[in-house]
């Protein structure tokens, strides 16, 4: 829950999401969207269209973050220093590079916090 995820495609491109829900049943919404041509994500449209296939089954949760506006920031910086995505330009059109260090930082926190939890 409250996750930035991210799915492999078989063109080697990557889809970069946020979701409030279990990875699991995000990855069942994109299913039924390509299934049901349902071009609302990049995703769906990628596959629709170019007619690949995502790696569902390789898709990892890449942060965590409970906050909305935190969880968006840390998804459109991902989509902004990953390369050969899927998804649309205006995912990251609000986004300056300047905020490249705080998401190192946020990122950095997150991972300290759950590696404490695991202890």
């Amino acid at each position: 829950k409250n996750i930035v995820y991210k799915i492999p495609c078989e063109c080697e491109s990557t889809y970069i999401g946020e979701t409030s829900q279990q990875l699991k049943n995000r990855i069942k919404q994109h299913e039924y969207d390509i299934r049901s041509n349902n071009k609302k994500t990049a995703l769906a449209q990628h596959s629709t269209e170019k007619g690949h296939m995502p790696l569902f089954d390789k898709a990892k949760i890449i942060d965590k973050e409970n906050h909305i506006y935190k969880r968006k920031f840390l998804e459109a910086t991902h989509i902004s220093f990953t390369q050969n995505t899927i998804n649309y330009k205006t995912d990251t059109k609000d986004l300056n590079k300047i905020y490249a260090g705080i998401h190192a930082i946020i990122t950095k926190k997150n991972n300290q916090e759950e590696i404490m939890q695991k202890q």
